[in-house]
């Protein structure tokens, strides 16, 4: 019910969780090749694997769920979203995030009142300062909310609205409100990325890839990142199928 009422573009399933110190050592007790789920009471539930025994319970202390606007929650002040070092790169092609691609152009062209849920997001509030002063720690989307972030981006610069991509983004020095720990280069490249105006505008026909690594900030070992590079790839490829869409997309995907 909170989805249905929810009246803003696109909407997410924020879930934030805080497991007990002894989650680690407690979840990996039963049968090897066996996959449990656990209540938020820590109680075991289902198990997918035959005559295992139950792991000891999982404690999981403030577990919360909510229905928020994706905008509201990527662009919150005070927030700063970081992929961990345990986390893979960035690896979606254009054919992985197709469907999202396409749900994004019906929907901005849809009228203002229609939603779009784009699934639940995992996170955790670090513990220490080791998250280079992150508020929030991603544990699952990180393949969604890079390629929304570099949508944002992409048609910011298309309909002329980088100030207010900034404005929601970008902290007070111009750094991105969103960083990949696994490798420090894919954090400077979001950075540039975010400060950067392509001058004169992109034609339809011009490769968004060759311009953005003619760039002075792009730096030649970013080559080396499969992030960066695989970031690239899906940058021309919303170039090819935004640049020629009506204008006003940008504010209509943070309305």
């Amino acid at each position: 019910r909170a989805l249905e009422a929810h009246r803003d573009s696109f909407c997410t399933l924020a879930i934030s969780i805080t497991l007990s110190a002894h989650s680690r050592s407690s979840a990996r007790g039963g049968a090897e090749g066996a996959t449990w789920t656990v209540r938020a009471d820590g109680a075991a539930g289902a198990c997918d694997g035959a005559g295992a025994t139950p792991p000891s319970p999982v404690i999981a202390a403030n577990v919360e769920a909510i229905a928020v606007s994706t905008i509201a929650w990527l662009a919150a002040s005070e927030t700063t979203i970081v992929v961990p070092v345990y986390q893979r790169q960035y690896r979606w092609d254009i054919g992985g995030c197709e469907q999202l691609l396409s749900d994004v152009r019906a929907v901005s062209a849809a009228d203002a009142t229609d939603t779009h849920f784009i699934g639940s997001i995992l996170s955790t509030a670090a513990s220490d300062d080791t998250e280079s002063g992150a508020h929030l720690v991603l544990i699952d989307g990180q393949q969604r909310l890079t390629t929304l972030f570099l949508l944002h981006w992409y048609l910011a610069q298309r309909d002329g609205e980088l100030a207010a991509f900034a404005q929601l983004f970008c902290n007070a020095n111009g750094s991105a409100r969103f960083a990949y720990s696994v490798r420090p280069s894919s954090s400077e490249f979001f950075d540039a990325l975010s400060q950067h105006a392509p001058s004169p505008a992109l034609g339809a026909d011009d490769s968004l890839i060759e311009h953005l690594t003619d760039q002075p900030w792009y730096f030649r070992h970013w080559r080396l990142d499969p992030t960066i590079q695989s970031c690239l790839t899906m940058l021309q490829a919303m170039h090819e199928r935004f640049h020629n869409a009506a204008t006003a997309r940008f504010a209509r995907l943070i309305d």
